[in-house]
Order: C-alpha cells, then structure tokens, then sequence
C-alpha cells in the first residue's frame, strides 16, 4: 500500500518528491488490470472466507506458474496468520484512488529506485525509466 501512496504523491506533486524508493511493489497504474482486478480477488476471497490463497494465485506473474491452491493457501497462513483479514480487505477498497497514469509518474524527475517484487506491472513501470537502477531478483 505504501507503494500506491508514494506513486499517487509522486505523480499529483511531483514538484514536492526528493527522491522515490518503490519497495515491493510497482505503483498502481490506472487502466491496468493488475489492481482493481487483484483487489476485487481478495475482497471477494476475504468475504467467503477463503482467506488470503485465491489473492495469491491472481497476483502469481503470468511468466510464473501458477501455485496450487494448498501451495497459495500455505503461503498466505504464513503471510496473515493472527491479522485482520476483513480489514485489511476493507482498506483494499480504497485503492482504485490510488492509481496513476505512466505519463503522470513521468513527469516526477526526482531519482527513482523501483524494488519490486518481479511482476509485469514492475516491468511495464522499469521499461519507461530504463535509465535507472533495477533491484529485483528473478
């Protein structure tokens, strides 16, 4: 989330951002189906009470396989074990307020280190700013 915020400052004023560190994630970018898409996963997945494994599974990066469902269950009991998952979801729908445009993030020329998690988001968001560093493992 903190991601999706910094993206939003950097995009709305980027006359105000120093520098940027997007840790973990790419910033939300509208029209791409990666965020409202996820996000309705997991809200739908919280409210039926199938917790965190179908989220997991919509967000695997499609040059990824795909977990199982007990492997995506596993992982997500090791990720919310003792959380409030109906919070956090609830949260999740704010989110679509948070998105922005390539071209907005553009014009924020504050130095930039994306360190993302390898997904296509993170790779369409680096191929526009291919000047700088990359921290992500493959």
């Amino acid at each position: 989330m903190g991601t999706f915020i910094v993206g939003k400052v950097a995009a709305t004023h980027p006359e105000r951002v120093l520098s940027v560190i997007y840790g973990g994630q790419a910033p939300l970018l509208a029209g791409e189906s990666n965020g409202s898409s996820e996000i309705d996963s997991f809200v739908k997945a919280v409210d039926e009470g199938k917790g965190m494994g179908p989220y997991i599974i919509e967000v695997t990066p499609a040059r990824r396989p795909k977990p199982t469902v007990e492997q995506a269950n596993a992982v997500a009991k090791f990720m919310s074990d003792g959380k409030d998952l109906k919070a956090f979801a609830a949260s999740g729908l704010s989110f679509p307020s948070l998105a922005v445009s390539m071209k907005d993030l553009g014009r924020c020329k504050a130095p930039t280190m994306p360190n993302a998690r390898p997904s296509d988001e993170a790779d369409r968001w680096q191929s526009t700013r291919p000047h700088l560093p990359r921290s992500t493992e493959r």
